[in-house]
């Protein structure tokens, strides 16, 4: 999966041009249908978000979309919101954009109602629906007296705070309290939203779905159907999902554990496992050993640096030096592991992607006026939770150590593996690396 290559696309429909990246080359088709706030772009520069969708990657050929008036998609004029029948449109002209004729949905948070109306209306376009923190009306009803009235829910707008630091905040403590204090989650989620979408948008989708109610289709969507959510997700979403699971036939309520209300935060991966079991037949299986592409980063002279600019400023270039290389490791499919302060470990399912990543990085940081080494080495790995360890990590470690200001160092088993990648390399020598067995040949990346 290679980001570079699964560029964004628009479909039109009329007059309105609607972004959607197709990403992944699995035996199914899922269109994911995210809540409001989305960006085809941005999804993947959140770490816990980017990690979440390439395990939907893995088992799948992933359709992304962005909503007409959100994201990439061409926006609104303010204060309007396109009826759900207008957006059902839109899913069939993206689907048959990106050459899929049915597709496994996964639709969270206000976009179940789409997702939800879509399965009902084309069952022969939806081979099945997952729903989480899904609800068929945001009021209360006769039948849904836990829900909120109309009072509570015009207390939900926070407009004048869409895209600050403020929103994001209190969009954690409700619905990602794991995220809290996460200072890049919290950039990245600040930004993810005021490049989503507007005040305005905002403001009328909310309107919109406070007169929305499909609690009448609930019966005549046949196709399979999962109803997810967390055991202690705030809210009554509990008796929201049991009443979905009682309505839609045959439906399947499946609980997790956590407390998160954004699905990419906390255990994401037992949301993926019951995803991928459910759609494909079979769930993921877990390896403690595989054999990755290592990539470790520093910043060449960081003490030296500090001691000419004062540590005010170096605080700011280590915050650009963080995003800028934390983008670039969701552009090319790197998944972060740990930093060390002025470093980064990361991991990638193919080395030439990992090369290409180190010399963007070394391009992006020189217009920072940093300097950084990067090592690149191929390996079997042990994973210990979101850690990794083994021999391969400590390889990388040492060659990191003999790279010299603005190199790509790699071994030579991640030369071997990238022949017609379009990489040249120069003989940097046989070394012996400390505390690991044997006798290594180098090679220095040329540059571009």
């Amino acid at each position: 999966m290679d980001l570079a290559d699964s560029d964004v696309q628009y479909a039109w429909n009329g007059p309105v041009a609607l972004a959607y990246r197709v990403i992944g080359s699995g035996p199914i088709d899922l269109l994911y249908l995210p809540g409001f706030t989305s960006n085809v772009v941005m999804d993947w520069e959140g770490p816990a978000q980017a990690r979440f969708l390439r395990r939907l990657c893995s088992f799948s050929r992933l359709i992304m979309m962005d909503r007409r008036g959100w994201g990439c998609s061409d926006r609104l004029s303010i204060g309007t919101f396109p009826p759900l029948e207008t957006l059902m449109e839109d899913v069939s002209v993206v689907m048959e954009a990106a050459g899929s004729h049915r597709a496994a949905i996964w639709a969270s948070g206000d976009n179940g109602l789409l997702g939800m109306l879509f399965a009902a209306s084309h069952p022969d376009r939806a081979i099945a629906l997952a729903l989480y923190e899904a609800a068929p009306s945001v009021l209360r009803r006769d039948d849904m007296p836990w829900l909120m009235t109309e009072v509570e829910y015009s207390q939900l707008e926070d407009a004048a705070t869409w895209g600050t630091r403020e929103f994001c905040r209190r969009a954690f403590a409700f619905a990602g309290p794991s995220a809290i204090g996460d200072r890049v989650e919290e950039e990245w989620y600040t930004r993810w939203v005021r490049l989503s979408g507007t005040p305005g948008s905002y403001r009328a989708a909310l309107e919109y779905y406070k007169d929305t109610d499909v609690r009448d289709i609930l019966p005549s969507i046949h196709v399979p159907t999962m109803i997810l959510r967390r055991k202690d997700s705030p809210g009554e979403a509990r008796q929201t999902a049991q009443y979905l699971a009682d309505h839609i036939e045959h439906a399947r309520f499946v609980e997790l554990p956590g407390e998160d209300l954004m699905h990419w935060l906390g255990d994401a991966d037992s949301i993926v496992d019951e995803l991928e079991e459910f759609f494909t037949g079979a769930r993921h299986a877990s390896h403690d050993r595989v054999l990755t592409t290592l990539l470790i980063s520093d910043i060449v002279s960081s003490t030296e640096r500090i001691s000419v600019v004062g540590d005010r400023r170096w605080a700011e270039l280590l915050e650009e030096h963080n995003r800028v290389v934390r983008t670039l490791l969701a552009r090319f499919g790197g998944q972060e592991v740990d930093t060390t302060g002025d470093g980064f470990l990361a991991t990638f399912d193919g080395p030439a992607r990992a090369v290409k990543c180190g010399q963007e990085m070394h391009a992006a940081m020189s217009s920072l006026g940093l300097r950084i080494r990067v090592s690149c080495h191929t390996g079997e790995i042990e994973r210990s939770g979101s850690r990794v360890r083994g021999m391969a990590v400590h390889a990388a470690a040492r060659v990191l150590a003999l790279a010299e200001a603005g190199e790509v160092l790699v071994t030579s088993t991640v030369k071997d593996l990238v022949a017609g990648a379009g990489l040249i390399f120069e003989d940097r020598g046989t070394h012996r690396l400390k505390g690991v067995p044997d006798s290594w040949q180098l090679f220095r990346v040329a540059d571009r």
